[in-house]
């Protein structure tokens, strides 16, 4: 999965095996966190991909890593790099939930 990534960047399917290999297989949720923020750091992903693996960033930190600060962290960042989207008003409903 890895040369298919480095081959198309843009192949979301590769980019989440190697997450979920990451995630489930090698025990290992900060591995994965990272691969994604490489992600989204080096590529420029479509609105609802980057959706995607921005919620699946926020899903391993309140989960597994029980890190709700950084959780809400990458939710301000969906609000903020997908203003006026139904992802920015996704984020801005779970963050209210954590305040509830």
């Amino acid at each position: 999965y890895r040369d298919l990534l480095n081959d198309n960047p843009g192949d979301r399917f590769s980019l989440l095996e190697i997450v979920r290999i990451q995630h489930k297989h090698l025990q290992s949720p900060a591995l994965a966190v990272d691969t994604l923020d490489e992600a989204l750091k080096n590529f420029d992903w479509m609105p609802d991909e980057r959706a995607s693996l921005m919620f699946r960033m926020a899903d391993i930190y309140e989960e597994d890593m029980e890190d709700k600060e950084k959780m809400s962290g990458v939710l301000k960042r969906v609000e903020t790099e997908l203003t006026g989207t139904p992802h920015a008003g996704k984020a801005t409903h779970r963050l209210r939930g954590l305040e509830a």
